[in-house]
């Protein structure tokens, strides 16, 4: 360069750097040259926001001004490998109209700011193809190229992480100061490196993926200075296709003759409306399902579905998510759908059963059922034969699993018991007639006070399958109460007993004493006498 005398035209060859066949070659058939007068060109910081936008009369060209006072050029080729120079001198400011793009062409633009110490920035290549009506125009993706002027490495993205789907991958990571935008590459199985996107900030989602691929990827952040950071490659593998989680049904059913007082008739279920509904499924291009009222599965965007007008009995469902992948193949778990069985019309109570203990007085019946199936209210009927007719013997208007026959039923005789349980919706539900044998009366016979000094004895005849006794006591017009022992508590007699003494009374009072025995099944019974002591 000594030998350069001053204002000495110098011809300036651009070298292409970075990865790939091109790097380090003279590529001066690519890229316009021109004239610098005694100086080398260096690196200086691009046009940022570069957006090419249809006009009338072609293409209008916009970026934002560089922070340093500064030129522009603006180049243009046809297929990003021979840049034109459009502008014969440099321009002040943006925008600058192309009018000799011809409708139909697709162009690629580029644009060098020229600075007062000799740098140069140029921004990456943006694409815009004019239909052959300029009224739009059709934004082309383009993946950049070569770096023209050599780049000085700056920092690189870290702590990347990349959150799979089955056709997707979420990639975030910590953003960089100053930084215009990161390029993301993408390697899958293996293969080549391309780029899916240019962003201006974490997080990216990259999308059209196959299911169950190993994918690499790449960031490089791309600084307003020129400088470039490139990220080490991470590995993650999309995810199998899953199926919808929590699929369940609402069933709306069409009841006839649902009478079922004052005495209960049967009541009939002629259909159901079933409405299925399931959880999204994340990146779940549509969703099938077929089942019971479906003659063909149906091809679905939403998570919900009705059927109208199925028939009483189970109706069986299942479902399926599908998933896309870039080209339109499609891929899902139908081996595994998500299932679900429906009954239509009323689900009958389940595991209605009745217990009757033997004792003495009216006839007690405790009945019990598992599950209502969400009824919300129930109603007990009870006839004295098989066929009825039933009769209402409660009504109970909550959510409950037991209910007690208070209706006096008399002891050692047999009934017949439905219980009906009723939904908000309207119908009805019924259990089969269960049958009922009232415990038989155990009483206690021969109950006797005999007045003794200062004391009464009370003497009854034995008594089988007694668990123990309790004794009661009230004078004159005092309630009864129970006796206590020492501790405080009721008094306990054993089973065997047949007597006993109570030394604690008073002369010139009426005494009133009950007996009860509690027997070994639950069941009891008691007995009373009165005796007045001198």
């Amino acid at each position: 360069m000594s030998s350069l005398s001053q204002g000495a035209p110098l011809l300036l060859a651009i070298l292409a750097v970075g990865a790939g066949p091109l790097a380090g070659q003279a590529k001066l058939q690519n890229f316009p040259t021109r004239q610098l007068v005694g100086r080398r060109p260096q690196v200086g910081p691009a046009p940022a926001g570069l957006q090419i936008a249809p006009s009338g009369r072609g293409a209008l060209l916009s970026w934002s001004p560089t922070a340093e006072q500064s030129v522009y050029r603006v180049y243009r080729s046809s297929d990003q490998a021979s840049f034109a120079e459009l502008t014969s001198a440099p321009i002040p400011s943006a925008p600058f109209p192309d009018t000799t793009a011809a409708p139909g062409g697709t162009y690629y633009y580029r644009v060098a700011a020229e600075y007062a110490d000799g740098r140069v920035g140029m921004t990456e290549p943006v694409g815009l193809t004019i239909p052959a009506s300029t009224a739009r125009a059709v934004a082309v993706s383009t993946v950049p190229a070569p770096t023209r002027f050599a780049a000085l490495p700056g920092p690189a993205p870290t702590n990347i992480a990349a959150s799979p789907s089955p056709t997707s991958v979420r990639l975030s990571w910590p953003a960089l100061l100053n930084v215009n935008s990161y390029r993301i590459e993408r390697s899958v199985a293996g293969g080549q490196w391309t780029t899916p996107a240019n962003v201006p900030a974490p997080p990216f989602t990259d999308t059209g993926l196959d299911p169950d691929a190993t994918v690499q990827y790449r960031i490089t952040a791309q600084y307003a200075d020129g400088r470039a950071g490139v990220s080490d490659p991470i590995s993650t593998r999309t995810t199998r296709p899953v199926n919808p989680a929590n699929l369940r049904a609402t069933v709306a059913v069409h009841v006839t003759n649902a009478q079922l007082t004052p005495t209960w008739n049967a009541s009939s279920t002629t259909s159901g409306d079933v409405t299925i509904a399931w959880d999204p499924v994340p990146g779940a291009a549509h969703y099938e399902l077929s089942g019971t009222g479906l003659n063909i599965p149906r091809t679905l965007s939403t998570t919900t579905f009705g059927i109208p007008d199925v028939a009483p009995g189970v109706a069986r469902y299942q479902v399926v998510a599908y998933f896309m992948n870039a080209v339109g193949r499609r891929f899902g778990d139908a081996a595994n759908p998500a299932r679900l069985d429906v009954v239509v019309g009323s689900p009958p109570v389940v595991g209605f059963t009745a217990v009757s203990r033997p004792g003495s007085g009216p006839g007690i019946v405790d009945l019990s059922w598992n599950d209502g199936k969400g009824a919300t209210g129930f109603k007990l009927f009870r006839a004295e034969t098989e066929t009825g007719p039933f009769a209402e013997v409660t009504n109970l208007s909550w959510a409950q699993n037991w209910v007690r026959d208070y209706s006096s039923p008399t002891r050692g005789k047999s009934y017949y018991y439905k219980l009906v349980s009723l939904f908000p919706s309207g119908p009805i539900a019924w259990t089969s007639v269960l049958r009922v044998d009232v415990g038989a009366e155990i009483a206690i016979r021969d109950l006797r006070a005999t007045v003794g000094a200062g004391s009464v004895t009370l003497t009854w005849a034995p008594l089988a399958d007694v668990w123990d006794f309790s004794i009661l006591r009230g004078a004159g017009n005092q309630p009864r109460a129970w006796i206590l022992d020492q501790y405080g508590s009721p008094l306990k007699l054993p089973a065997g007993a047949t007597s006993y003494q109570d030394s604690g009374v008073l002369p010139h009072t009426t005494y009133r004493y009950g007996v009860c025995a509690k027997l070994n099944n639950g069941g009891g019974a008691c007995a009373d006498v009165d005796v007045a002591v001198p």
